[in-house]
């Protein structure tokens, strides 16, 4: 599980939680060098580089907060199944 890899000192009931944290992290991270960006886009002399930057940046954002959410939904999905989950039965 890729989980027990990130910090093997955590215990396994805290990991998706370390899991999480450090995603939103990276968020905040992306989030605020697209504000950085969007405040140098007003200089002409800017190379195309820096929007193809931005553009990479906004992928990376929208697939993190996309597997953010699908995880978040699925804590509470398993929290609703006394922490059964099904998938892990087949």
């Amino acid at each position: 599980m890729v989980c027990q890899s990130l910090n093997p000192e955590v215990p396994n009931g805290n990991q998706n939680e370390v899991l999480m944290k450090t995603v939103e992290m990276v968020i905040q991270k992306i989030e605020e060098e697209l504000d950085k960006l969007r405040e140098t886009k007003q200089d002409p002399s800017l190379t195309p580089s820096v929007f193809q930057q931005g553009a990479f940046l906004s992928d990376i954002l929208g697939l993190l907060e996309s597997a953010a959410a699908s995880h978040q939904q699925n804590e509470g999905n398993n929290q609703q199944n006394g922490g059964f989950n099904k998938k892990e039965a087949i």
